[in-house]
């Protein structure tokens, strides 16, 4: 199990003061959640972008890019190149790989 010292110490606590059924169940606090930097306007325009021609200089679109073009047109709040990379992750997407049909190659 690969749990580091501080997960085990909040653990600890949470059994001596609250008991085991505090400890191993879940807690929800909606207040702690932060808002997702991805909405489906910047999820579209990246879409866009990374199906359009690359820019001038470069023959596909990079992380950096579709960064640089998200962040410019200001569809959303400033996002990071990894914040566009999980965005294709969630999606499922390889941009490098072409298919035709509806049925995967």
């Amino acid at each position: 199990m690969d749990a580091t010292a501080a997960t085990v110490a909040r653990v600890a606590k949470d059994y001596a003061t609250n008991g085991l059924d505090y400890t191993v169940s879940y807690h929800y606090n909606p207040a702690s959640r932060r808002r997702a930097k991805v909405n489906g306007e910047l999820e579209a325009y990246v879409i866009q972008l990374a199906c359009g021609k690359a820019p001038e200089g470069y023959v596909d679109w990079t992380l950096e890019l579709l960064t640089r073009g998200a962040n410019k047109k200001g569809v959303a709040e400033p996002v990071s190149k990894e914040t566009i990379c999980v965005m294709f992750k969630k999606m499922d997407s390889n941009l490098g790989k072409m298919s035709i049909g509806a049925s995967p190659p």
